[in-house]
């Protein structure tokens, strides 16, 4: 019962084909990523690449910019700060190579706790870890957000020679 009531409201699966199209998916392996400038940039990149599968012609050119910050929450009586907040926030732009137009625009922000304990090395560890979990968030984010606006543009890729 539930497919029918779902096809009566113009649902479509992300990940759907129609007759003589591709999915948005499909449209992720035409992209490459410009060269990230920091530290921050590079870790969305690279979660980014783990979940673009680039074999087809590159159509496209992905643009990051990263901004972040780390802030103390749980402060104790004695001023000891026994947990921080990191956060990360990632502009991005979907431009296609040819024309240059921007095709995709966005924003994603994500943020992680972690303990703060006495030994600095415990803290530095657990402050990447909570980087490296805002990056993949944020990749995932992204590469949701392109496909969105991918399937509701039509935008199909390439002609593969077919």
């Amino acid at each position: 019962m539930l497919p029918l009531t779902l096809s009566g409201c113009g649902f479509e699966p992300l990940y759907a084909t129609r007759s003589g199209e591709h999915n948005a998916a499909f449209a992720l392996d035409g992209i490459t990523i410009a060269a990230p400038e920091n530290r921050e940039t590079q870790l969305v990149t690279n979660a980014l690449y783990l979940g673009l599968d680039s074999q087809g012609p590159v159509r496209y050119t992905l643009r990051l910019e990263s901004s972040s910050s780390a802030s103390d929450l749980a402060i104790e009586s004695d001023s000891r700060v026994t947990r921080a907040n990191y956060r990360q926030t990632v502009t991005f732009e979907l431009s296609d190579i040819e024309t240059g137009q921007t095709v995709v625009q966005g924003r994603s922000t994500r943020a992680a706790s972690y303990n703060k304990v006495a030994s600095e090395f415990a803290n530095d560890q657990a402050e990447l870890n909570a980087r490296e979990r805002t990056s993949k968030a944020i990749a995932e984010d992204i590469k949701m957000q392109i496909m969105l606006q991918l399937k509701q543009g039509d935008l199909n890729p390439p002609e593969t020679g077919k």
